[in-house]
């Protein structure tokens, strides 16, 4: 969709500004590839128990000990976890989208989320 709307610009003259047309088109493809490579091999493990006590496991293996810094916000289509790390005290927004997880895995964490009790 977006490499379309090189087609719709007008006709040029200066085959030196077709040429730089062609260069931007081929910039936004590589970049567009580049984007899609790097979310195909993006994961991130979020856990949390019955307890409240959450980490996470990034794709480098390297494991994150959080705590909540608000209430997350819950609804049907995604949970907006706000979470703080023990450690550094480095905030961060987790975003569950429904279709990320099973409706029975995503209906856990969302009845855990509301069970949370933050002072």
């Amino acid at each position: 969709m977006i490499l379309c709307s090189f087609l719709a610009w007008p006709n040029l003259a200066s085959s030196m500004l077709v040429y730089a047309q062609l260069l931007l088109a081929l910039l936004t493809l590589c970049l567009m590839v580049y984007c899609w490579r790097k979310l195909t091999r993006w994961q991130c493990i979020f856990s949390l128990d019955k307890r409240g006590f959450a980490q996470i496991v990034e794709h480098s293996s390297q494991t994150y000990l959080v705590d909540f810094c608000r209430r997350a916000l819950v609804n049907p289509l995604f949970c907006m976890i706000f979470l703080q790390d023990i450690h550094s005290g480095e905030r961060r927004i987790l975003w569950v989208w429904h279709d990320m997880l099973t409706d029975t895995e995503y209906r856990t964490l969302c009845r855990l989320l509301l069970q949370l009790k933050l002072a």
